[in-house]
């Protein structure tokens, strides 16, 4: 059977984008899910990562989740392990990623 452990959109002392009821929000939220999601695969190699999409009162809203088998004892391990080792700031890289949406307009 396949779980996943909720470990957010951004890291955790870093401000994300707010789920609004006026729309809008969500392309910018799949971004910046996207690069949090690079920067955990750089973290922890060894854990399969993915964007997913859960509703909420005033619409959609997106997180990164580690997947896992729970018949294997190994993966299940290594994703608590990012759930409780999880950056809380962006790197270098991830950094560089949100900038490189600014620079092109685009919000992150």
């Amino acid at each position: 059977m396949i779980d996943y452990i909720y470990l957010g959109s951004t890291p955790g002392d870093e401000d994300c984008v707010q789920v609004s009821s006026k729309g809008g929000y969500l392309p910018a939220m799949r971004r910046e899910c996207a690069v949090y999601l690079h920067q955990l695969q750089r973290a922890f190699p060894d854990v399969h990562f993915k964007v997913k999409r859960f509703d909420h009162d005033f619409g959609l809203y997106y997180e990164v989740v580690a997947v896992f088998n729970v018949e294997d004892e190994g993966a299940e391990q290594a994703a608590y392990r990012v759930d409780d080792e999880a950056p809380t700031n962006w790197d270098e890289e991830a950094l560089e990623e949100l900038a490189a949406y600014k620079a092109r307009g685009v919000s992150a």
